[in-house]
C-alpha cells in the first residue's frame, strides 16, 4: 500500500512539473513575439519594456594613433638676419583686436559695466607686432609694436583680444619676432572667407572680399619682410562660428546650413591659403556655441560650425585644433565673458586663450621638448551631456551603455589632450544581431536614427573606443 502511494505521489509531482515547464515555455515565446515587433512594441507605452542583458546597438569610435613629425622650414635661411613668424589672423570678432579690453573699456565709459576684467598683457618691446590698422606690415617699428599698442594707459586706443598673449607665448617658445597680419572682421560668415563668396547667395555683410583682402595683406607683408628677416614659421589662426549659430539670420542659415556645407566652405579657404601663400599650418580655436548666452554647458552645444571644425582638424594634416577654451566659458562667471554682450570673451579670457593657442600649436608642430601625451577620449551628446569616457588605451572609464534618447542626432568624440597626433578616423554602428548600420553614421558623428531603426528596436546603446 505504501509503495502504491509513493508511486502515485511521484506521478502527480511529475505532472505538475510538466505543467510548470509548459507555462515557462509559453511565457518565453510571448516575450520573443513582443521583442520582435520592433518599434511598434517600443512605441506602445501600455506594454512593459522587455529587459535585456546586452545593449541593442554598439557605437564604436575609431581613433588613429599618429606620430607628430617635427616641423622644419625649407625656406632659405641667412644667419645674419633675425628670425620672424608671420601669423595671419582670420575669422570674426573674437579674433579682432577691438574686443576684450577695447570693448570692455567702451562699456565702462558708457556706464554699461563698472570695470574691465583685465588689461591686455604687454609683449616686450621689439618682440611682437600687429597690423591692427588693416594695412600690410612692411616695417617692424614703433607704430606697430605691440609693446606700445597694448599699453592700457592709451585708454581707447589700446588694442586687446587674443594676439597679445599669443605673441608673448609664441616668442617665448620659438625665439622669433611675431608679426600678426590682422584681417579678422566681426559678424562675418564662413562663406565670406571663401575664395569665391559669390557662389553663395547671402546678404550678410554685402559679400565683401575677405579672402582676397587677407591674401593681399599677407603677401605684401611677407614679400617685404622676407627681404630683411628669416621667415621661420608661417600660418593662420581662426575663430569663427557664432555668425551662423547665434544671430540666427535666416539668410545666413540658408547659405551654410549643414555640417558639410561649413566643412566645404572652410576647406576651400584653407586650401586657398596653403596654395597661394605657402603657409606651414592652420590653427582653429573652436567656436563657442551658446545661443542663449546663459551658461558654460551651453557653450559646448554642438552646432554645424563646431561639428565641421572638429572633423576638419581630423581630416587635414596641416590643420590643428589649438584651443577648446571657448567651450567652457560661462557668461554668468565673473571674468569669462565681456559683460557688455554674450558673444565676446573678456580680456581676462583672451589673456589665457592666446597663451593656450600658442602652446598647443607649438606641440602640434612637434616642436615641444616634452611631447603632449594622449590621455583619452570623452564622448558628449549634442547638448553636452557626457556619454562615455575612455583612457589612453581605449579602455572604458565607468559606464558606457547609455539610453538612445540621449544620443539625439550627434555625438562629439573629443580628445582629452590637444597636440598628440591622435585623430578620430570614423564611427561604426552595429545592431545587437550583428547588422552593420554604419551607413547611417556620417563622419561628423551624426546618426540617422530613422533609417537605422528600420526593423530594429534600439533602447540602449553601448559606446566603445578602438585605437587603430
Amino acid at each position: 500500500m505504501k509503495r502504491f502511494i509513493a508511486i502515485l505521489l511521484t506521478f502527480l509531482i511529475g505532472a505538475s512539473l510538466c505543467a510548470c515547464g509548459s507555462d515557462a515555455s509559453d511565457r518565453t515565446d510571448a516575450s520573443s513575439v513582443e521583442s520582435s515587433t520592433g518599434d511598434t512594441a517600443s512605441n506602445d507605452a501600455s506594454k512593459d519594456t522587455v529587459s535585456v542583458d546586452t545593449p541593442d546597438a554598439t557605437l564604436t569610435i575609431k581613433l588613429k594613433k599618429g606620430e607628430l613629425a617635427t616641423f622644419k622650414s625649407d625656406r632659405p635661411y641667412d644667419e645674419s638676419k633675425e628670425d620672424i613668424s608671420i601669423i595671419l589672423v582670420v575669422g570674426q570678432s573674437n579674433f579682432t583686436t577691438t574686443v576684450g579690453y577695447a570693448s570692455e573699456y567702451k562699456g565702462v565709459v558708457k556706464g554699461k559695466i563698472d570695470s574691465v576684467s583685465s588689461e591686455p598683457v604687454i609683449p616686450e618691446a621689439g618682440t611682437c607686432y600687429s597690423g591692427s590698422s588693416g594695412k600690410a606690415i612692411t616695417v617692424l617699428g614703433e607704430n606697430n609694436d605691440m609693446h606700445k599698442l597694448c599699453d592700457a594707459s592709451r585708454l581707447d586706443k589700446t588694442i586687446g583680444g587674443v594676439s597679445p598673449s599669443f605673441g608673448i607665448k609664441w616668442h617665448e617658445l620659438t625665439g622669433t619676432k611675431v608679426v600678426f597680419v590682422q584681417t579678422a572682421v566681426g559678424s562675418t560668415g564662413v562663406h565670406e572667407w571663401t575664395p569665391n563668396p559669390k557662389d553663395y547667395i547671402c546678404e550678410c555683410n554685402g559679400g565683401s572680399q575677405l579672402y582676397s583682402r587677407a591674401v593681399n595683406l599677407y603677401k605684401n607683408s611677407y614679400d617685404t619682410l622676407s627681404k630683411n628677416y628669416n621667415v621661420v614659421y608661417t600660418g593662420y589662426i581662426w575663430n569663427q562660428g557664432e555668425h551662423e549659430e547665434v544671430y540666427g539670420k535666416p539668410e545666413c542659415q540658408s547659405t551654410v546650413n549643414s555640417d558639410q556645407a561649413y566643412y566645404d566652405a572652410y576647406k576651400s579657404m584653407h586650401d586657398g591659403f596653403m596654395a597661394e601663400l605657402g603657409l606651414d599650418f592652420g590653427g582653429i580655436s573652436v567656436a563657442r556655441a551658446d545661443k542663449a548666452g546663459k551658461n558654460a554647458k551651453g557653450s559646448m552645444n554642438l552646432t554645424i560650425a563646431r561639428n565641421a571644425q572638429y572633423k576638419l582638424c581630423h581630416d587635414i594634416d596641416n590643420l590643428f585644433m589649438i584651443s577648446t577654451m571657448g567651450e567652457t566659458c560661462d557668461p554668468s562667471a565673473p571674468l569669462d565673458m565681456d559683460k557688455t554682450n554674450t558673444i565676446h570673451f573678456s580680456q581676462a579670457t583672451f589673456n589665457k586663450l592666446g597663451a593656450e593657442c600658442a602652446d598647443n600649436l607649438y606641440k602640434c608642430l612637434g616642436l615641444a621638448t616634452e611631447k603632449a601625451e594622449f590621455s583619452g577620449l570623452t564622448v558628449y551628446s549634442t547638448v553636452a551631456d557626457k556619454l562615455a569616457e575612455f583612457d589612453k588605451d581605449g579602455k572604458a572609464i565607468g559606464e558606457t551603455v547609455v539610453s538612445r534618447s540621449l544620443i539625439t542626432n550627434h555625438v562629439l568624440a573629443k580628445l582629452n589632450t590637444l597636440g598628440t597626433g591622435y585623430t578620430v578616423s570614423g564611427f561604426e554602428l552595429t545592431a545587437a544581431d550583428g547588422t552593420d548600420l554604419s551607413d547611417y553614421v556620417d563622419g561628423f558623428g551624426a546618426i540617422d536614427w530613422i533609417s537605422a531603426l528600420n526593423g530594429h528596436t534600439v533602447t540602449d546603446v553601448e559606446i566603445k573606443c578602438v585605437i587603430e
